[in-house]
């Protein structure tokens, strides 16, 4: 049996060569109605799902037009990519585009197969998370403001200020890339939001993972979180984690946008927002003072 490849994780990005990229990335945040995610001199980037869709100059060896778009595949680290050159090297493939890395943190690389078939991979620039500061304000509020629709957060009952949460900030390749924000209290940590830019590379699971580390070194015994009923993707990664539903809050939703107009009646995977459900996770060695 031929040796396997490295494992490609599924599709992280699409490139359009164009003669103008501020022209290009105009027409696409009209036709997607958002800015995009990266706005560089000599690339724009869109966040569509999971995925990436890219704007980039056209070159020599990379012209507009139908063939000039490039997918690109997602790997787990460079050195995946590194393995993965040396595959193609080695069964009549060779390097394009040598490794470099972009304004969104990652790093990318195009291989020609035998059949002169251009491949694009993508993998990330390592992610480290740090406690938020006084630098990181500014930015948290403008992260709330766009993806929550303004600087409070409606949970339950309980309005929250973004400058009354405590915060852990996913950095990489010297840009954040997310954040987790939340409140302790009792012995009881709660997640306020949970956000990754992009979604779909870990970055949320690295900073669950780091607020969990740091709630346990702190003694806190019980960890909680609320989410809404669109947010299957979330769900499932709270759940993989070790989180459990204790409660379901029918209607809750529905009575914080008479709070908060700005929240939307519809959300992920084209379900209407009306409930919360809410999560919890015991640490072992905190105190619960519940």
């Amino acid at each position: 049996m031929a040796a396997k490849g490295p494992p490609i994780r599924g599709w992280a990005a699409t490139t359009y060569f164009v003669p103008d990229v501020r022209a290009a990335r105009d027409g696409m945040a009209s036709w997607l109605g958002r800015p995009p995610a990266v706005d560089d001199a000599s690339l724009c980037q869109f966040t569509v799902g999971a995925g990436r869709i890219t704007l980039h100059p056209a070159d020599e060896k990379a012209a507009p037009g139908a063939a000039g778009q490039v997918a690109y595949w997602a790997l787990a680290s460079l050195d995946a990519m590194a393995a993965m050159m040396e595959w193609f090297a080695s069964h009549g493939g060779r390097t394009l585009r040598k490794p470099v890395s972009g304004p969104d943190g990652g790093w990318v690389c195009q291989l020609l197969d035998p059949f002169g078939n251009a491949w694009g991979f993508w993998a990330p620039a390592p992610t480290a998370v740090e406690a938020a500061t006084s630098a990181d304000r500014a930015w948290l509020a403008d992260l709330w403001r766009r993806e929550w629709g303004g600087e409070t957060q409606e949970s339950h009952g309980a309005s929250r200020h973004v400058s009354e949460v405590d915060a852990m900030v996913a950095w990489r390749g010297g840009r954040r890339v997310g954040a987790a924000t939340f409140v302790v209290a009792g012995g009881v940590a709660e997640l306020v939001t949970l956000n990754a830019e992009p979604r779909g590379q870990g970055i949320g699971s690295q900073l669950l993972a780091a607020w969990e580390q740091r709630m346990a070194v702190a003694g806190v015994g019980r960890l909680t979180l609320t989410t809404t009923n669109d947010n299957l993707d979330a769900l499932g990664l709270y759940q993989r984690r070790g989180y459990r539903l204790v409660r379901l809050l029918p209607g809750a939703v529905e009575r914080a946008r008479l709070l908060k107009p700005a929240t939307p009646l519809w959300g992920e995977h084209g379900i209407v927002l009306s409930d919360e459900l809410v999560l919890e996770k015991r640490l072992g060695g905190g105190e619960d003072r519940r």
